[in-house]
């Protein structure tokens, strides 16, 4: 009994030592690097240059495709900013028709963009100067002239009340719409009766001449072909 345990334990002692030996040559570093390498090798499938060169194409085609998206959501976000622009320069033009003269030249101070839009030529053509006043006719008819003014409208148009005050007035206006050569209509308003003489004989253009409240009934006397005009209408004429 004392021998078969005795080679028992001889034995159980070499089986430890090679669990051991095992254990201790398995720990090591290099025989992991080495074993997982193996394994890597071993599991890992080989890719043929093929299809590493097809999934370097799909990346590519994927990257383009997503800045090809990229762009086109800046173009229709630009193109969308640009309609929202327009909507608004037609919806300020069509409530610029109903401003007076000189509310029309306070608006286009307020900014570039209300420059732009209160300047357009459209907004020019019909020209009223009710409850306005000019104080330099010079520049007034350069830009009416400018903006191809083809009606003028001087009824209600705010005059001095002094009387030097109004014959100068009505002198510099004269002297400064003979440069008016764009102008189809007009209508005078509490006029001398020298400045629709002058009008008549400077604007051989005018095609339809309205004069209210003019106080000398023999204006067109000596006119110079007063029978050239489309119409000629001069209303309340009094005795001087």
């Amino acid at each position: 009994i004392v021998f078969k345990n005795a080679k028992t334990s001889s034995r159980s002692r070499s089986k430890k030592g090679n669990l051991e030996s095992m254990n201790t040559s398995s720990s090591t570093p290099e025989y992991i690097s080495e074993d997982w390498q193996a394994i890597q090798s071993s599991v890992s499938p080989k890719v043929s240059p093929k299809l590493e060169n097809i999934d370097l194409n799909t990346t590519t085609i994927k990257r383009r495709n997503s800045e090809m998206n990229g762009s086109f959501k800046v173009n229709s976000s630009t193109f969308t900013s640009m309609q929202s622009v327009n909507y608004m320069v037609k919806s300020l033009r069509h409530v610029f028709e109903y401003l007076k003269t000189h509310e029309l030249l306070s608006a286009s101070r307020v900014c570039t963009s209300w420059n732009l839009i209160a300047m357009n030529k459209f907004l020019w053509q019909n020209v009223r100067l009710k409850n306005s006043m000019v104080y330099d006719w010079e520049r007034f008819v350069d830009s009416i002239d400018n903006q191809r003014t083809d009606t003028l409208d001087t009824r209600r148009m705010l005059i001095p009340t002094k009387v030097d005050e109004f014959e100068n007035f009505w002198l510099r206006f004269s002297k400064a719409m003979k440069r008016a050569q764009k102008l189809k209509f007009i209508e005078l308003y509490r006029c001398p009766t020298h400045v629709v003489e002058d009008i008549i004989y400077s604007l051989p253009q005018i095609e339809v001449l309205n004069a209210t409240s003019i106080k000398n009934p023999n204006v067109t006397k000596e006119a110079k072909n007063p029978n050239d005009f489309m119409a000629l209408s001069l209303n309340y004429l009094g005795q001087m």
